[in-house]
């Protein structure tokens, strides 16, 4: 998925900040593996609802590109967001889970307030992004 969304980053009008928004593994979710062969994607409590609705539009963009180029099939067999389940249970993030650097509005203002002054220096969140502004580019 970390390749899909840099991949369709790469194609879009966005500045350079903004392209790397997904260049560390951390930034995307897990995805676990349950008998019989189910998918399950795990949320990361950490992730502002702006960020994931984010990183949700930019999979549909995939998808529909593949979509159109490859065909569903395609789509079904080797895309692995259109093949995953969002989970009923989150893990709880580690700090060190976390990646630094961030806009200050990819990370959730719950997650946020159960850092220590410390901890948010370390996160060192950089300037909020309009992630509304940026879904209306294609």
């Amino acid at each position: 998925i970390l390749q899909h969304r840099q991949e369709t980053l790469s194609t879009l009008p966005f500045n350079p900040n903004t392209k790397s928004l997904f260049d560390n593994i951390k930034a995307t979710s897990e995805t676990e593996i349950n008998p019989p062969c189910s998918l399950f994607k795990i949320p990361l409590l950490w992730r502002s609802p702006e960020f994931s609705k984010f990183a949700q539009e930019l999979d549909q963009i995939f998808i529909q590109k593949k979509t159109s180029t490859k065909g569903r099939q395609f789509v079904h067999d080797f895309v692995l967001e259109a093949r995953r389940q969002t989970s009923t249970t989150s893990p709880p993030a580690g700090f060190k889970e976390v990646p630094r650097n961030l806009p200050l509005n990819c990370y959730s203002l719950e997650y946020l307030s159960t850092l220590s002054e410390s901890q948010r220096n370390l996160l060192n969140p950089t300037d909020t992004i309009n992630f509304s502004e940026l879904l209306t580019v294609r």
